[in-house]
């Protein structure tokens, strides 16, 4: 049960990261 909640938090800052990522490149792109 542990190890659930804990695969389910490391996708969830990896998808976090990804979307400021794909924001970084969107305003780098736009400016």
């Amino acid at each position: 049960m542990a190890t659930k909640k804990l695969v389910v938090q490391l996708v969830t800052v990896a998808i976090l990261k990804l979307n400021a990522l794909v924001l970084n490149v969107l305003v780098a792109n736009l400016y």
